[in-house]
Parts: C-alpha cells; sequence; structure tokens
C-alpha cells in the first residue's frame, strides 16, 4: 500500500515515489487509427456565489475528487465524483493560504500544493480537508522564476518559466522532493530570437509523466521530447496535418512589431497551441484554436485537439485529430484527458468529461 504523508510535511519535502524508470512507449505500437471517446458528463454543481470564474488546470486526488485551479478568483474548487462541491481552498489575498496570482494548483498524494507567481514565487500545500499546512519559496537563484508549476509522478514539480526572459535557456525545471534540482533543460534562443515585442504573443506550455516531459510554446509550431534528465528526445510539429504558423514569424513580416498600423495585432486570428497535457510515458495531447489579441483564447470553447506518440526514432505518430468543445485542463489517475465545457450556450454551468483513446472501427 502507497505510503502518505500528512500535508505538513510535504511543506519541506515532497516524496519520490520512484517513478522515473524507463518508459515503455506502448501507445506507439500498432498502426491502428485512434479517436478520443469522451465519458458521459458530470456537471458541476456549483454552490450559490461560488460558480468557475475561469478554471485553467485540473486533477484528480486519490479519492476521485476533481480539483481546479480557478484563476480569476484565486481559488480551488473542488467536486466529488458526481460533481458536488466539496469545498473551496485558499482565496485572493496576501496572506497564508491566499493568493495574489494563482497560476495552478493540483492534487499533490491527499493534499494539494498551489503555486502563486507573485510574493517570490510562494508554493503553498493544503492538508486533505483544505487547511493551510505551510509555504514554501521556489524562486533560488541560478534558475528562472517559475511562472507556473505541474506535478509530475506525485513526486516531482515541472517549473515552467516565462518566455522570452533576458537568457532563454533552461526555461524547464524538474525539482526533487527537497527542493533541488533535478535537472533543467529547454533551450529556446535560437527558436524565439531577440525581439522582445514576442513578449506579448507567447508563452511555454509543458507537461510530463512516466519518464518524459513534453513541451511547446504557445505561438510556436513543435513539440520537443524530453527525459527526466533533460536528454531530448526528439521533436514534432505540434499539427502535423495543418502546420501551424508561428507568432515570430509574424511579427517578423509586419516589420517588427506586435500591433498593426491600424491598431490589431499581427497574430490576430492565427492558430495557436494553449493547452499541452502528457497522457502517458510517450503520448501527449495539444489543443489548438485561433488567437485574438483583444480577447485571448477562451479554452472552455473549445478547439483542435491533437494526440500524438513519441516513437523510437524521436519523431511521432499522429493517434488522433479531432475538433473538440472544452478546455483539455489536465488528466485523471488513470491517465484519461480531462476535459471541461459549458453545459450550454448561455455558459451558466461547467461539466467535466474524460477522455481516452480507442482504436477507430473500420467500416467495411
Amino acid at each position: 500500500m502507497r505510503r502518505i504523508l500528512p500535508a505538513a510535511l510535504l511543506v519541506c519535502a515532497f516524496l519520490s515515489s520512484g517513478c522515473e524508470g524507463r518508459a515503455d512507449l506502448a501507445a506507439t505500437r500498432g498502426a491502428a487509427r485512434r479517436q478520443l471517446v469522451l465519458t458521459p458528463p458530470i456537471v458541476l454543481q456549483d454552490a450559490a456565489g461560488k460558480l468557475l470564474a475561469r478554471p485553467d488546470v485540473a486533477s484528480e486526488d486519490p479519492a476521485g475528487r476533481i480539483v481546479v485551479t480557478d484563476v480569476s478568483d484565486r481559488n480551488i474548487k473542488i467536486y466529488d465524483e458526481r460533481g458536488a462541491p466539496v469545498r473551496v481552498v485558499g482565496r485572493a489575498g496576501h496572506g497564508p493560504g491566499e493568493f495574489t496570482a494563482l497560476m495552478s494548483a493540483q492534487a499533490y498524494r491527499d493534499s494539494i500544493v498551489a503555486y502563486d507567481v507573485e510574493s517570490g514565487g510562494r508554493l503553498s500545500v493544503f492538508a486533505p480537508d483544505g487547511r493551510f499546512a505551510g509555504a514554501r519559496r521556489l524562486a533560488v537563484a541560478g534558475r528562472p522564476m517559475p511562472f507556473s508549476i505541474r506535478v509530475i509522478d506525485d513526486s516531482l514539480l515541472l517549473l515552467i518559466a516565462a518566455i522570452p526572459t533576458r537568457d532563454n535557456r533552461g526555461l524547464l525545471s524538474l525539482i526533487r522532493p527537497d527542493g533541488s534540482t533535478r535537472s533543467r533543460f529547454l533551450d529556446l534562443g535560437a527558436y524565439l530570437g531577440r525581439n522582445p515585442q514576442l513578449a506579448g504573443a507567447v508563452g511555454l506550455l509543458a507537461d510530463g509523466a512516466a519518464g518524459r516531459v513534453f513541451a511547446t510554446v504557445a505561438g510556436g509550431d513543435s513539440v520537443w521530447a524530453f527525459d527526466y534528465d533533460g536528454r531530448r528526445l526528439g521533436a514534432f510539429p505540434a499539427d502535423p496535418v495543418q502546420p501551424l504558423v508561428t507568432a515570430r514569424s509574424l511579427i517578423e513580416a509586419n516589420g517588427g512589431q506586435l500591433r498593426r498600423p491600424n491598431g490589431g495585432f499581427a497574430v490576430d486570428g492565427n492558430r495557436m497551441a494553449f493547452e499541452l497535457v502528457a497522457m502517458d510515458s510517450g503520448t501527449v495531447a495539444v489543443e489548438i484554436a485561433a488567437y485574438d489579441g483583444r480577447l485571448g483564447i477562451d479554452p472552455v470553447d473549445g478547439g483542435t485537439f491533437v494526440v500524438s506518440a513519441l516513437s523510437r526514432d524521436g519523431k511521432a505518430r499522429l493517434l488522433a485529430r479531432q475538433e473538440l468543445a472544452g478546455a483539455l485542463l489536465g488528466r485523471d489517475r488513470r491517465g484519461r484527458l480531462l476535459i471541461l465545457r459549458y453545459t450550454s450556450p448561455e455558459a451558466e454551468a461547467h461539466e467535466l468529461v474524460r477522455a481516452t483513446l480507442a482504436p477507430v472501427e473500420e467500416t467495411r
């Protein structure tokens, strides 16, 4: 039986679960076409005045409860397996257990870790009952300030830096349970160039599972794969069917400026990746939609879901490509994608569906 430490101990050290072994790349076997199959929706039954405002990251704890980051309300909303609200964790503010700029929160074993990019990059830990258990700083000398984080294998944290920075090397860091750096990797200097105008049009997305870390740039065209030591395993198009156009190329074609003379943006209408989730050791899902420079992207409206499997030659095989309504927010403990969508065009409530890959039945 897996041992679970009290939440207070997680503040000082995150348990290592020994999940860094060789990945099996099982998803790359076989040539059958696949499709994303959705489970029946579960309506999130928000209490009065606690409706999800801007959901960003979702995960599942060992009890089957869904943990959702609400970056607008600056709190964490938890639902049971039927969609009933369990509790709200944290709140806006500057004190213990409060958030100034909540960027991500996820289940970590039986507890929750939440990252606030303000206040020096503070990671807060909450006990299973929602009580604040403590905090630690993730900003240390020698690595860039994290913009967001992801829990990897219930044992590591993946720190994701903001881009562009003055130094676009080592934008991803895996840290161990004691807070020390396991590895630091991803050099985007040549990919991004040095134009500061790019800062308003790109962002770094990354996630990992069972020995593999995948990363892409919102405003880029590629996905990169690494092992936990930071060794690059391969690279492939984010969308091999309809290749993405980079924000860098659009800005360069606009004389190096993000804004057009008429007040619009060079990247208006451009399709870009805006969500990425590692499904297992060799499979990654990316969600893509058209960008609006004024409004951005509402992830819950949905887009193109592209699922690719890393091959042993460092390339990838396209497993599935579908248009789906809903935001790709994470995965459950079985590796199924967690997708949040509106229950109606009026967007008065949200519902959760899970997605898994299944072979496409060929018609004769």
